[in-house]
């Protein structure tokens, strides 16, 4: 019979230690990785945002407040989900998106394009990506913005 349980309650609590380390480590690395790879795919996105090179020009009909827009593609970039056209004035602003992948070294022309305010002053164009589920990832900054 064992009549010594002082060393016995020692291995019972030195296993306990021992088990509580482990799961703080895994808690601990659940964490972390998740912020590594939210990181990751900002800086993916901002990377990309940075490659799409477009020159925009734009004319509004002073009567209508229609504009025609055209948007020429630089050679970089990837692929992108669509355009965000933001047209605004002093005290407004409407967003047009478009659904369109502008090409690399293509252009694309948007005519009698509806701005949604009156006298438009200044337009600017944010691309957006699709992340694997379909989710909409925008640009933190346009890619281009002109007076208009």
């Amino acid at each position: 019979m064992i009549t010594n349980r002082k060393g016995l309650s020692a291995v019972v609590g030195t296993i306990l230690i021992i088990l509580l380390v482990i799961v703080a480590v895994g808690i601990i690395w659940a964490v972390a990785s998740g912020l590594f790879k939210g990181g990751g795919e900002q800086m993916t996105l901002g990377t990309k945002c940075t490659a799409v090179d477009i020159d925009v020009v734009a004319s509004c009909n002073a009567t209508t407040g229609n504009c025609t827009v055209t948007l020429n593609r630089g050679a970089g970039g990837e692929d992108f989900a669509g355009v965000k056209l933001v047209f605004s004035n002093d005290t407004s602003s409407n967003i047009v998106t478009k659904t369109d992948n502008i090409g690399a070294l293509l252009m694309k022309q948007y005519t009698d394009e509806d701005t949604g305010i009156e006298n438009a002053s200044k337009l600017e164009v944010t691309v957006y990506f699709e992340d694997e589920a379909g989710a909409e990832q925008f640009c933190p900054q346009p890619v281009a913005s002109i007076t208009i």
